[in-house]
């Protein structure tokens, strides 16, 4: 009995990826339905800080267009993790982003500050990097560190590789 219940231990443990944060699968109805705002932009810097014992990396995104919710010229999304000197904050699951990439971001408030921070909605779930091969135009996510669970999985994963405009298209009625 005991050797059954180690084995079954083992394999619990062996399944889920190492380094892996754990979170429910969000298709895009989920992911939309608690966004406040969707956009597609292009980042235009990083800025890692302390905050208590977290490193955070503020990301400025100059927004493009504006799939859901208002639109501004930029915005600032927070991210647990960065780089402050020689001192790296690895945070699984969290979305990271570079200088000059071009996203479509699923954003929802995070807590209140005198100026508007945004956080990805799910983790690295709400944000797509875009890619382009000629007038081809799709979208990928780096999910490696998140083992996503329940029953939107299949439908979360069959997200990646999708059309730039297929997705702007399923999201069109929900604009304000």
């Amino acid at each position: 009995m005991m050797r059954c219940m180690l084995i079954a231990m083992w394999a619990v443990a062996l399944a889920t990826p190492a380094g892996a944060a754990t979170i429910k699968a969000m298709d895009l109805d989920a992911l939309a339905a608690g966004a406040d705002r969707v956009i597609t932009g292009q980042v235009k810097a990083t800025k890692a800080r302390w905050a208590d014992s977290l490193i955070i990396t503020e990301v400025e995104v100059e927004v493009g267009s504006c799939l859901v919710g208002p639109c501004e010229g930029t915005v600032t999304v927070e991210v647990i993790g960065g780089q402050v000197g020689d001192l790296v904050m690895v945070a699984d699951g969290m979305p990271r982003f570079e200088a000059g990439e071009e996203v479509l971001l699923f954003l929802q408030r995070a807590a209140p500050t005198a100026s508007p921070r945004w956080q990805t909605r799910g983790m690295a779930q709400g944000k797509f990097s875009v890619r382009r091969a000629g007038a081809k135009v799709w979208l990928e996510r780096d999910l490696d560190a998140l083992e996503l669970v329940g029953d939107g999985a299949p439908a979360a994963l069959a997200l990646e590789g999708v059309s730039l405009t297929h997705l702007t298209q399923r999201l069109a009625p929900l604009r304000p």
